[in-house]
């Protein structure tokens, strides 16, 4: 099995923000990007297991401290 970079998710609602965070990051981490902290919350149900999360707190639909708080 060969090297597979380590995962960062990243919950920002602005896009351009999302995007530069991705370009960034990504040569040396998988980026997952979600839009809002209840598309962050399915993510990792649905198995994205991150080493660390980057969270936006104030967003529309759920925040990072409701993000949190689930």
């Amino acid at each position: 099995m060969g090297y597979q970079h380590p995962m960062v998710l990243v919950v920002n609602d602005d896009e351009d923000m999302s995007d530069t965070l991705r370009e960034i990051l990504q040569d040396r981490y998988k980026v997952v990007l979600a839009h809002d902290g209840r598309e962050a919350l399915q993510k990792l149900r649905d198995g994205v297991r991150p080493c660390i999360i980057l969270l936006d707190l104030m967003m529309p639909v759920m925040g990072g401290v409701e993000f949190r708080t689930e």
